[in-house]
């Protein structure tokens, strides 16, 4: 029995129906930026009622869905509503370590920062790239990037 929701055409609607097309649509011009490196939508948001359960209605017509972690697929935990200025901070954009916000430094350890209302704020010194990038993504949650 199919469940009329009455969403169609709607800006929730049509992001969830976009973020399929992405993941799913082998065709999809942006398939190989989501779907064609790994990025999956959550085995419940299959059904657009869950989705928008989940994500509630799009607070006001400047914001878009994204993703916290950008290695990471949709689902409730990793996606929120964001303006433009949030999803330009949250770009795969990457410096020449191949990470944003992830410096090394003489010592050969690695510093992570985020810049954060007009500041640049110290995250730690890490031992790996690795450690450095997770404290930095981790960070972007905490200081507001994902609200």
């Amino acid at each position: 029995m199919l469940i009329k929701h009455g969403m169609c055409g709607s800006v929730e609607h049509d992001a969830w129906k976009h973020m399929r097309q992405r993941c799913l649509n082998s065709k999809d011009h942006e398939y190989h930026n989501y779907g064609g490196r790994g990025i999956s939508i959550c085995e419940r948001w299959s059904k657009f009622t869950m989705f928008l359960k989940d994500m509630g209605f799009r607070p006001n017509k400047n914001l878009t869905l994204e993703r916290c972690d950008n290695e990471k697929g949709y689902s409730p935990g990793n996606c929120y509503w964001a303006s433009k200025k949030q999803q330009s901070r949250n770009r795969r954009v990457l410096n020449s370590l191949g990470e944003r916000g992830v410096h090394q430094v003489p010592s050969g350890k690695y510093k992570a920062q985020i810049w954060w209302e007009n500041k640049t704020i110290h995250l730690g010194t890490f031992n790996t790239i690795e450690e450095a990038a997770a404290r930095r993504r981790a960070a972007e949650c905490e200081y507001g990037w994902n609200l």
